[in-house]
């Protein structure tokens, strides 16, 4: 029972940095795209992730909070739903990478459009059939391969057409990268199928793996196709958080001894909160000092003010 608590627990932390790294990578995308006045087509990638990992954080701590089953499988269908929009995602994504002129992209994103209309329908019929419980229905299995099909068939286009993408704006190796963590996404997802042949500690290793695939996917397109200026904030800001989640969670189990299920998720959470709010703690508490007692000059909105008139010169 221990051990499946804390499963659950993982499970909710888990889909608790996904929500907050989609999140946290959309809004850097939205400033940028905002800057340069340029949409990227990326936005409904991080909308997606964010759908999928919220509905499956709250299903996880809905359960471990002994919710009544129907809120439980709202939480499942709200996860699930992303399944809806995930196709046309994708077709924007290869659209923003190949051009909006070429003729591959055009009908991609035409049958892109045409499968999210037949996720749509798919997600209805299984929601109507299954009484909204569709983790036990059909349509993971076959929302899954229609996913992966719709990838296979950007991957091939993004390599065909490759010539014409920016290299400026865009790196060589993002086509075998995707290829590899793909493979990596795909075996996990196969191999935590394999109950019966599988020790369950490889097993629930492999389930954890192929279900965060939103957190690696995320820091994987943001750092290799993100405009060149603020790759380095994605990577810094995603492992910070990444490491303070981890940290808090080792704490939890390991130091604190705290008890298994909601507990973990809720005392893990708070010490993770604790550590990224800790630099802007530091930053007040320096303003507090420099401004209020030492009546010292604001150097940085100097050297802001700076940067700016050599800008407009």
């Amino acid at each position: 029972m221990a051990d499946a608590l804390t499963y659950s627990a993982l499970q909710a932390i888990g889909f608790a940095v996904g929500t907050a790294l989609c999140a946290l990578l959309g809004l850097m995308q939205l400033r940028v795209d905002r800057a340069t006045g340029r949409p990227s087509g990326y936005q409904l990638l991080w909308v997606v992730g964010v759908i999928w990992t919220l509905g499956r954080f709250l299903r996880y701590t809905l359960q471990l909070a002994d919710a009544n089953v129907t809120s439980i499988h709202l939480a499942e269908a709200l996860a699930w739903s992303c399944t809806i929009i995930g196709p046309v995602a994708i077709g924007r994504f290869l659209q923003a990478r190949i051009g909006l002129t070429t003729r591959s992209s055009r009908v991609f994103v035409m049958f892109t459009g045409a499968v999210s209309l037949m996720n749509a329908s798919l997600f209805v019929w299984a929601a109507a059939t299954h009484a909204l419980d569709l983790d036990a229905s059909w349509y993971p299995e076959t929302s899954f391969y229609v996913a992966l099909v719709v990838t296979a068939i950007a991957l091939v286009l993004y390599r065909v057409d490759r010539p014409a993408i920016d290299i400026e704006h865009g790196q060589r190796w993002f086509g075998r990268g995707a290829l590899v963590l793909a493979v990596v996404q795909i075996t996990a997802a196969w191999l935590s199928q394999l109950s019966s042949r599988l020790p369950a500690d490889v097993r629930v290793a492999m389930s954890l793996l192929s279900e965060h695939w939103a957190i690696p996917w995320s820091i994987f397109i943001a750092i290799s196709l993100a405009q060149i200026h603020y790759a380095d904030v994605v990577l810094k800001r995603s492992l910070w958080l990444l490491a303070s989640v981890s940290t808090a969670t080792l704490a939890s189990i390991f130091i604190f001894r705290v008890s298994p299920g909601l507990p973990i998720v809720a005392s893990t959470l708070g010490i993770a909160s604790l550590m990224l709010s800790a630099p802007f703690l530091i930053r007040a508490v320096s303003l507090l000092v420099d401004r209020v007692f030492l009546h010292r000059a604001d150097y940085v909105a100097a050297a802001r003010d700076f940067e700016d008139s050599i800008r407009r010169m």
